[in-house]
Formats: C-alpha cells, sequence, structure tokens
C-alpha cells in the first residue's frame, strides 16, 4: 500500500500501520537531500524495512535537479499539473520527456500523472489528443499511469480506466 507524504512529519509516519507499508510518495521534491539524507532513515526507523520512496517532480527546483532525484529515489511521479505552475505548459511535455529519459538512464521506473483523460471528468468518451497523450507516455517507457480527479470526482470513473487499460493493451500491441 503506497502512503503519500508531504514533506516531513513524522507523525504522520508514526500513525499508519507500517506492516502495511511497501512505498512512501515524497511531494515537492526539492532534492536529493530529502529522499536521502531524511527519508530513507525515517522510513527504516518507523517501518523496520526498507520501503520504495517515489519522488513527485513537480516543481522547478525538482524539475532542475531531476538527476540527483532520481538517483536517491526508488521511482519519480511526473506530476504535471503541480509542475505547470512553474513552467510553461508549453514546455511540459519537453519537462516530462527530459525526465523520462533521466529516468531510463538511471534505469528508474517513472510514473506519469495529471490531466490523461481530463475530459472524462465530465464525458464519457475522451478526446483524440488524450489518447495520443497517453500513447505518448507510453512511448517514453512510463511505468505506469495515474489517474486523479478522473476517477475521485469524474462521472465515469470505471470507463476512465478501462480507456487507460484498453490504451495500453493496444500500445503493447503496437510496440511488438
Amino acid at each position: 500500500m503506497p502512503l503519500y507524504f508531504h514533506g516531513p512529519s513524522n507523525f504522520a509516519l508514526g500513525k499508519c500501520n507500517a506492516k502495511l507499508i511497501s512505498q512512501v510518495f515524497i511531494c515537492y521534491t526539492p532534492s536529493k537531500y530529502q529522499v536521502g539524507a531524511v527519508l530513507r532513515p525515517i522510513s527504516m526507523l518507523i517501518f523496520k524495512q526498507k520501503v520504495k520512496i517515489i519522488s513527485k517532480l513537480e516543481t522547478k527546483n525538482g524539475f532542475l535537479k531531476r538527476d540527483e532525484i532520481i538517483k536517491e529515489s526508488s521511482a519519480v511521479l511526473i506530476d504535471r499539473g503541480d509542475l505547470s505552475r512553474y513552467i510553461s505548459i508549453s514546455q511540459i511535455p519537453i519537462a516530462q520527456k527530459i525526465i523520462a529519459t533521466s529516468s531510463n538512464n538511471a534505469k528508474k521506473p517513472f510514473y506519469v500523472a495529471t490531466n490523461l483523460l481530463e475530459t472524462m471528468i465530465t464525458k464519457k468518451e475522451p478526446t483524440r489528443a488524450e489518447s495520443n497523450d497517453i500513447f505518448s507516455s507510453l512511448q517514453l517507457n512510463c511505468s505506469g499511469l495515474v489517474l486523479a480527479a478522473e476517477t475521485a470526482i469524474g462521472k465515469y470513473p470505471i470507463e476512465a480506466i478501462n480507456f487507460v487499460k484498453e490504451s495500453i493493451k493496444n500500445f503493447l500491441k503496437f510496440k511488438k
């Protein structure tokens, strides 16, 4: 079970059932220091086991320090929504490609989040652009696609999940 970890909070970590935690997500990861020197020892102390640390790259600083963060992390999550507050939306695909290349070079998994199927919050069918976005993310060798609002508040969460599954299945056929 993943645990979202918003900054240094021993209280949040201390109140969870440590035996059920397999990975910790770090939000607003500013540098490798937060991963290596702070969170890894805290996770070992509290969980008594090594947990996967997945760092969210969602700020300009995190993007600029991506290589060191990726090196210290088990995986990274590209949060394109938050990242677009720090860099222009027209640069998000470039940032995603750069992070993907860094992750692939380091042989670390990465996940893509935010706005994959945004129209499916209110509509039953995605747009062609959203379908292409999923395909492009898969071409970058992402390890997973993260739906958020589509399933949390969307009117068609099952359809959104099924569309992602179908997209992955079609991509894998194409890739052969």
